[in-house]
């Protein structure tokens, strides 16, 4: 089993990661090793959102949304209500969101009210609940953290100012313009999300402390692995994170990062075609222009550092990560390869906090 170094954490903290299908969390506590650390596992809560506006579908109810925008699950739950013929209430806020889906914003059996009309479900549309986890914790006899730490999707971010999309990874920019120094790995639980990454920032806004992207805080948390660091200080390494719906990946080399890309987990040329994808990336040759035509990107600080050796060890996480046995290193922390997100926060705050 991989143990990862987090430090000297010294008072209660609680690291989530709020996926789309489920949320995550450990709350560490000082003087017990990594491996006997409280894991929770919860039903997301844009899982959670969807259900209550479907089970108020089956039952003829009006719902009222506030909180944030409908996303993913949410909107599609949200479209079969309206197409149900029934009425949908939304607070100014949420109606106004500049990630309200368009199909939603102009719709006859949309209304917008400060409160909640009468006879409708309220539903709070929010990545975290700030009373929620530590309630949760109390219940289980835990003490009430004393730092909350939350990494997030954030597929709603448009593209910038100039065109250029990298909706799963706020800090691409600050990586290409680094022309070839890497971006230094104690930016990442740091680096402020850009105002376009709005679920980030709405986060950042209830907690206080630092928000980190999903993406990020995944290489942190490979990265918090001493087999895994001490490599990357010898030779550059990639990080592979083999997820359900996305395959994402870092260039990792002494302490910096180097390139990072994201694609597509079901790709039409299956295993081999993101085995050719991996060998394109180590060695920089990854046209950004290509994984935008297939819906991910690429970015890279230009050149890459040529004592790096090309990034040949290859250590893989992630739910779908059996599916690249034998071609690379499979690399947990305590052997649960979902929890790298909350490991990376953990490891972001020892450091870097």
């Amino acid at each position: 089993m991989l143990i990862p170094d987090v430090g000297d954490i010294q008072s209660p903290v609680l690291a989530i990661d709020v996926g789309s299908e489920a949320q995550r969390a450990i709350f560490y506590m000082p003087g017990i090793g990594a491996e006997d650390q409280c894991r929770f596992l919860m039903p997301s809560p844009e899982r959670t959102a969807a259900a209550r506006i479907r089970q108020s579908t089956a039952e003829r109810r009006g719902v009222y949304l506030h909180g944030g925008p409908p996303r993913g699950r949410v909107a599609g739950a949200l479209a079969g209500h309206l197409e149900a013929g029934l009425d949908v209430g939304m607070h100014p806020d949420t109606a106004g969101s500049p990630a309200l889906p368009p199909s939603l914003s102009g719709h006859a059996g949309l209304c917008v009210s400060r409160v909640c009309p009468p006879g409708f479900t309220p539903i709070a549309l929010r990545d975290f609940d700030p009373d929620v986890w530590p309630a949760f914790a109390s219940l289980a006899g835990l003490p009430r953290p004393e730092t909350i730490l939350v990494a997030a999707v954030h597929d709603d971010a448009p593209p910038d100012e100039s065109g250029d999309a990298f909706p799963g990874f706020p800090a691409a920019r600050q990586l290409a313009e680094t022309r070839g120094a890497g971006l230094e790995l104690r930016f990442l639980p740091h680096c402020s999300p850009p105002g376009r990454f709005l679920r980030l920032q709405a986060i950042r806004g209830i907690t206080k402390f630092p928000v980190m992207d999903r993406f990020s805080a995944f290489l942190l948390g490979l990265y918090s692995l001493p087999a895994v660091s001490g490599r990357c200080g010898r030779e550059g390494a990639v990080l592979l994170h083999m997820g359900a719906h996305k395959v994402r990946a870092g260039l990792v080399y002494r302490d910096r990062l180097f390139g990072v890309f994201e694609r597509p987990a079901v790709h039409r040329d299956g295993v081999p075609g993101l085995l050719a994808d991996l060998d394109s990336f180590r060695l920089g040759w990854l046209a950004p222009e290509k994984m935008r035509a297939e819906g991910g990107y690429a970015a890279f600080a230009d050149p890459l550092p040529a004592d790096a050796e090309g990034f040949r060890p290859l250590f893989v996480t992630g739910r779908r990560a059996e599916l690249l046995n034998g071609r690379g290193i499979m690399a947990s922390p305590c052997g649960d390869r979902m929890m790298s997100v909350c490991w990376g926060l953990l490891y972001g705050w020892s450091r870097w906090g």
